[in-house]
């Protein structure tokens, strides 16, 4: 605790007004070395997580046509040799 003197009389310092700055000072600093950091983080992995799994949907969705497009083809052969057999 320090005293100090202005025109007025003593001016007096708290020791806890001194411990609220300190505490202010730091979160703020654990805020600013901390947590914006993780923000940060968090928000590019979240972009790169959602434009991994875009890929991967269109990949999918790509094998999924490839596959009912080749099955439709197979069973458009198979009813076409029946057809010709029912000619017969």
């Amino acid at each position: 605790m320090s005293r100090q003197t202005t025109e007025n009389g003593p001016l007096t310092v708290d020791a806890s007004t001194g411990r609220k700055t300190v505490l202010r000072r730091v979160q703020v600093l654990f805020t600013v070395t901390v947590v914006i950091p993780i923000i940060f983080v968090a928000g590019v992995f979240y972009y790169q997580v959602r434009s991994i799994l875009e890929d991967q949907g269109y990949v999918r969705l790509r094998d999924a046509t490839r596959f009912n497009g080749s099955y439709l083809v197979q069973r458009l052969l198979q009813s076409s040799e029946q057809l010709r057999d029912l000619q017969k």
